[in-house]
């Protein structure tokens, strides 16, 4: 067992993401490593979970990795490490990482920690099925979010981006969302994850050249409307994400 393979799952019911690690955890598989938290942290999950039970550490100071990305203070999304204690990866993670995060004996025990835990009030999500009326759940959604978070100058921005995103999502992927909505910062992150691994299509800019009709340009929209957007795709489908808040101050032009 040499090669490292990181895989990403999401339980949006739950809130948790994990993040499987097997094969040989060394220097080399940092990389991997790294990129897999960051996709995983990607949906604003209630917490990250790392499975270590198919890992081989060969060299402990890879575990650092863990401390530079998710230790407490790095994220604000809690992260537990599940590895069986009586194992020779076990006793390096107990021993090295114990003191900075949650270890579990298996991921059933991580997800009981996390479901006990009270919800973040910054955060929203729901389900929605493959219905055009999902837009309009998805509206009112966001919109008592920001009610309730006091965002009430963000909440006419992140309502229009949160009804094309959801209306884009289920025209061009057709399948079942899920919206997740936070707020951190001054700053309102709005995510729909569709089961679709196609890379979603930006229309040319020319597609709305006066500004006028933008209901139904799906990304042209999102594009003017949020202070910064993206997507990142999965094996099970992608997340189009898109941040409202307030944009940074034009620069002054530089003197002649």
């Amino acid at each position: 067992m040499n090669a490292t393979a990181c895989t990403v799952g999401r339980d949006f019911a739950t809130g948790i993401s994990t993040v499987t690690v097997s094969g040989q955890l060394d220097e080399s598989a940092l990389v991997s490593l790294i990129a897999a938290l960051r996709r995983a942290l990607l949906d604003a999950p209630l917490a990250v979970v790392v499975d270590l039970h198919a890992a081989r550490i060969v060299r402990a100071t890879a575990l650092r990795t863990l401390i530079e990305v998710a230790a407490p203070g790095r994220t604000s999304t809690p992260l537990l490490l599940c590895a069986e204690p009586a194992s020779a990866t076990g006793r390096i993670v107990y021993r090295m990482l114990g003191r900075l995060f949650d270890i579990c004996p298996a991921v059933p025990d991580a997800v009981a920690v996390v479901t006990r835990r009270p919800t973040p009030v910054g955060r929203r999500h729901r389900l929605l099925p493959a219905h055009p009326s999902s837009a309009a759940l998805a509206r009112r959604t966001v919109s008592a979010a920001c009610q309730d978070w006091q965002c009430d100058d963000l909440a006419d921005d992140a309502v229009v981006i949160t009804s094309e995103l959801v209306s884009n999502a289920i025209e061009h992927a057709g399948t079942e969302l899920d919206l997740t909505v936070y707020r951190v910062d001054g700053t309102v992150w709005l995510g729909v994850r569709d089961r679709d691994p196609r890379a979603p299509h930006m229309p040319p800019p020319d597609s709305f050249p006066d500004g006028r009709a933008w209901r139904g340009r799906g990304l042209a929209i999102v594009n003017v409307l949020a202070r910064d957007w993206g997507f990142a795709e999965a094996d099970d489908g992608k997340t189009v994400w898109a941040a409202v808040g307030p944009k940074p101050a034009p620069r002054p032009p530089s003197e002649p």
